[in-house]
């Protein structure tokens, strides 16, 4: 065999094995995106947590990031910071996951409501910048109140936020 024999037969193996990895890797990106489309969700949480499946989702979603108000249940108030027990739409657990899958093909409208709940507790620092709706103020708030917050940051991304607007819904 000569030299110029032995370079292409190397060369056409090193094509062949590129080409087995470059297909590997589409086939593996390709059932990842089957994944997302089919809402296929692993993993468990405990009640106040996210699920595992998705903090990835929450960490690069837009709409996660962009959400800044909440309602919740007042559990403690110590001072200018109080303790809510926010209830926030789960994204990863869709109520209908055939909805889910519709929405692949036919434009859909979701809402909070089409999503299980998950409960997390959140401080919530009041200060001079935080606009009380019905002129209120902290000394009104009891624990056991519904309040309804805007913030600074996402609760979603953050245990402690800044309270812009604070709305008591219903006072215990």
């Amino acid at each position: 065999m000569t030299n110029f024999e032995k370079i292409i037969t190397t060369l056409v193996g090193i094509l062949i094995v590129l080409a087995l990895v470059f297909g590997l890797v589409l086939f593996a990106q390709q059932k990842a995106i089957q994944n997302l489309e089919k809402g296929i969700a692993t993993g468990k949480s405990a009640v106040g947590q996210v699920s595992e499946s998705a903090k990835p989702a929450i960490k690069d979603s837009g709409l996660t990031s962009a959400i800044n108000k909440f309602l919740g249940e007042v559990a403690a108030v110590s001072g200018n910071e109080l303790t809510v027990k926010a209830k926030l739409a789960d994204f990863s657990k869709p109520k209908d996951p055939e909805k889910m899958k519709k929405a692949a093909t036919v434009p859909t409208k979701f809402s909070a409501v089409d999503f299980e709940t998950l409960e997390k507790n959140i401080i919530v620092k009041t200060g001079a910048v935080t606009v009380w709706e019905n002129s209120k103020s902290v000394a009104d708030i009891k624990v056991g109140d519904l309040i309804d917050v805007s913030s600074d940051k996402s609760p979603y991304e953050s245990d402690a936020v800044t309270a812009e607007r604070v709305n008591i819904v219903k006072a215990e």
